[in-house]
């Protein structure tokens, strides 16, 4: 069973509310693709939910035509993209990212306002990671808008599964 990235997840959180942990990121908010095609890149992107929304898995190519090439996706918690949503709770990010190589970068969006800058966050391919998020002056948890995991360096080529994505 899959869902196709064009279907939306489960529920979405609401706005000013401040949510509930723990969040199982396969099961509320929406995944959406997300390339460097935002600011005039050429990286695509695509992606299938397996499963019972356990597993993401995510496909694409970094192409060349911006100096920053990415391709992934992104989750966002409230019903409409890059929505703030109050996850003053959350502590920390775990997630099982499943790649053989590459560079692979978390984007944390927060704020008053939804084009600041995103707090940058490096992944190991092929490692469990747990992110402390009290760790970052510059995440607003209060104001979680997004959270992006990206393919940024490696093969031109890029596939790689996200397990057991959670906010706590």
């Amino acid at each position: 069973e899959s869902e196709s990235e064009s279907e939306s997840n489960d529920t979405a959180m609401v706005a000013g509310e401040t949510v509930d942990l723990p969040i199982n990121l396969h099961a509320q908010g929406r995944w959406l693709p997300s390339t460097d095609e935002f600011m005039g890149g050429k990286s695509t992107v695509q992606f299938e939910r397996i499963g019972d929304a356990d597993r993401l898995v995510v496909s694409g190519r970094l192409n060349p035509g911006f100096a920053f090439p990415y391709a992934g996706v992104m989750w966002n918690p409230g019903e409409e993209m890059m929505t703030a949503v109050n996850m003053s709770r959350a502590e920390t990010l775990e997630l099982q990212l499943d790649a053989e190589q590459g560079g692979y970068q978390v984007m944390l969006f927060s704020g008053e306002d939804a084009m600041s800058p995103p707090v940058r966050v490096d992944l190991l391919p092929g490692a469990r990671t747990i992110i402390d998020l009290t760790d970052y002056s510059g995440l607003d948890r209060s104001r979680l808008r997004a959270i992006g995991i990206y393919a940024i360096s490696g093969e031109s080529d890029v596939q790689f599964t996200i397990r057991e994505a959670r906010l706590q």
